[in-house]
């Protein structure tokens, strides 16, 4: 069995839900996209084989150029092999300005540092409503590092409001038990990390400090010269 290109092209016309009930409503079908010259383009699959991933054999990406893939799952039909369509389906982008993460749930998280002094935790969240977003924060180790790397690479030195509370307000004994907005992660495991938090219970909100590299709590309405970081999803 040979792995069977159903249908590639472009993306700039896309209807998915079309082509997936026409092609693949029943079998085993792999969606890749992929992106060469800035112009993203798809390549739909049914008959998945492992003998068939290279460039350009049966794949129309090399592996740099490869962005996102689906898998859907077989029932009792089969795929309709041979039949050419153009997806009408643009991937959702983040606004020019954001920088974008695509999480393991396969959806892009765009985020924002605002460089405008916000003092207290309620500055922040409203300047963040203000761009119709949250404040920021992280499901996955890989998400934070690249954030930490886009505050290095603009050379931001102020502290920045995150979007994370302590639950319970203080506990005692004294330890940090932070948990993200509930539209921002549920990785309480990460923003609780005793390697990444410098904690001194000095308040019940969060801010990142360039200067450590680390998370650091602080007294919510307490003035202080605050970026923002805000993010929100892809649309």
């Amino acid at each position: 069995m040979t792995r069977t290109n159903v249908a590639n092209g472009d993306m700039k016309t896309p209807n998915i839900h079309e082509v997936v009930e026409t092609n693949c409503n029943t079998e085993y079908c792999f969606f890749a996209i992929y992106e060469k010259n800035g112009i993203k383009y798809y390549q739909f699959f049914s008959d998945l084989q492992n003998s068939c991933t290279t460039y350009p054999t049966c794949l129309l990406f090399e592996s740099e150029e490869y962005k996102y893939s689906i898998t859907y799952q077989k029932t009792d039909r089969q795929c309709n092999s041979g039949v050419n369509y153009t997806i009408n389906y643009e991937l959702p982008t983040c606004d020019s300005g954001w920088n974008s993460f695509v999480r393991s749930n396969g959806k892009t998280w765009c985020y924002k540092i605002i460089t405008t002094i916000q003092n207290t935790y309620d500055e922040a969240v409203a300047v963040c409503k203000n761009v119709e977003s949250t404040l920021n924060g992280f499901a996955h180790w890989e998400e934070f590092e690249e954030f930490k790397n886009v505050v290095k690479e603009n050379g931001i030195s102020n502290s920045i409001v995150l979007g994370a509370q302590q639950y319970p307000v203080i506990p005692k004994p004294c330890s940090p038990t932070f948990r993200w907005l509930p539209e921002v992660s549920n990785n309480t495991e990460l923003v609780n990390n005793s390697t990444i938090i410098d904690y001194n219970c000095s308040g019940e909100c969060l801010q990142y400090k360039p200067d450590l590299g680390k998370f650091d709590d602080f007294n919510c309405t307490k003035p202080g010269d605050r970026f923002s970081a805000c993010g929100k999803w892809a649309v």
